[in-house]
């Protein structure tokens, strides 16, 4: 028999980093939130998705998430842009 087909593969599991699920989960929650002070939660889903995409950027091999941080940064920069915009105007 071939020695190579008997050892087991090494599967590599890759994770969402945890500090993007954060980030969206505060983006979301600002989002729904927005009429109320607690839109400021659209401040640390922003740092905290520059840290996620740091440490994905660092190590793509072991995490995945970045789709969630992209999400994080595009959804804090509308409702913000849009809370600004309410404020400004009114």
């Amino acid at each position: 028999m071939n020695s190579e087909s008997e050892q087991p593969k090494e599967t590599i599991t890759r994770k969402n980093h945890n500090l993007s699920i954060v980030a969206i989960t505060l983006a979301l929650l600002g989002a729904f939130l927005a009429g109320s002070p607690f839109a400021w939660l659209l401040v640390p889903a922003v740092i905290a998705g520059g840290f996620a995409y740091k440490g994905i950027k660092r190590e793509p091999e072991r995490y995945s998430g970045i789709l969630f941080v992209l999400a994080a940064w595009l959804l804090s920069l509308v409702v913000g842009g849009l809370h600004l915009l309410l404020y400004i105007t009114s």
